[in-house]
This record gives C-alpha cells, structure tokens and sequence, in this order.
C-alpha cells in the first residue's frame, strides 16, 4: 500500500488555491489537503500540535505548494523559516522529529531569473510553477515529483 500524499496549498491568491485543490484532491494519492493564505498562518499551521499530531510521529515528507510573494511573509522567508530545524510538539508533549518533513514546489508570477535561481539553490524546493496556474501545469509537476503514484502512468 502506498503512503498517501500530504499537501499543504500556500497562497494569498484564492483562485489559485482553489484551482490547485481542485487538481490535487482528484488525486488517488493526495491525502490531506490543507490551505493558507499567507506565509505566517503556514508557518504556525506547521508547528501546531495539531499539525504534529496529524502527521503522526515519522510522517513522509509534505509538499508544499508555495507561493513566492505573498503577504506578512514571503516564499523564501517561509523557506528560511522551514531551514531551521524545530521539532514539532503534539497535544501530549510528544516529540515528532522526521529528517525531512517538507518538500516545496514553488508557485509564483514572477519571471524573475534571480527569484527563479534563489528558489533553486533552496534546499527544500523541488520544482517551480509559473502562474497562471492551471491543471496540466500542476498534474505535471506532481507526476514529475511522485511517478509511481501520480498521473496516467501511476501503478494501480
């Protein structure tokens, strides 16, 4: 049985935050989809105990979809945020530690070839979506990223 995908959507846009659950709960392997509008909910969503205890302690990695430019925090201040280690706590005072526990794949209307090679050079970032988004360019990407579980070609 294959683990399920776990998605988180970052982005002040709603229509791209709707476009992009739209696309990803079609998904067999998407499991959870959550949401947030600017990079300051993302980074207290992910150090929620809520977020640890629904993870479990050795969670897979989870993608995140996340917008470059968006409001109270950037993509890329998110991405120096998600840098540092900080353990996630639950409801019970348990420690969850996973050695990688996101994947981003950068969304963003910006054509800039610097914002384009700073998110390239990140650790975390796996792949980058130009705006508009729309279903072909994000099934690609996630076929790309999850060939066994994601697209026409996807094991059964």
């Amino acid at each position: 049985m294959t683990t399920q995908i776990k998605v988180i959507v970052a982005d002040d846009d709603e229509l791209d935050r709707y476009v992009a659950k739209r696309v990803l709960r079609k998904e067999a392997q998407i499991g959870t989809v959550g949401e947030c509008g600017d990079g300051r909910q993302l980074i207290d969503l992910m150090r929620s105990p809520q977020f640890a205890e629904e993870w479990g302690p050795h969670p897979p990695p989870v993608l995140v979809l996340l917008d470059i430019n968006m409001p109270l925090m950037s993509g890329f201040d998110v991405l120096n945020e998600l840098s540092t280690p900080s353990p996630l706590v639950d409801a019970d005072g348990a420690t969850v530690t996973p050695e990688k526990v996101y994947v981003v794949l950068m969304l963003t209307s910006s054509v800039s070839f610097h914002d384009r090679q700073r998110a390239a050079s990140h650790d975390l970032v796996v792949g980058y979506i130009e705006k508009p988004l729309d279903s072909v360019k994000l099934s690609r990407a996630l076929a790309g990223l999850y060939p066994t579980e994601i697209g026409p070609d996807a094991a059964s």
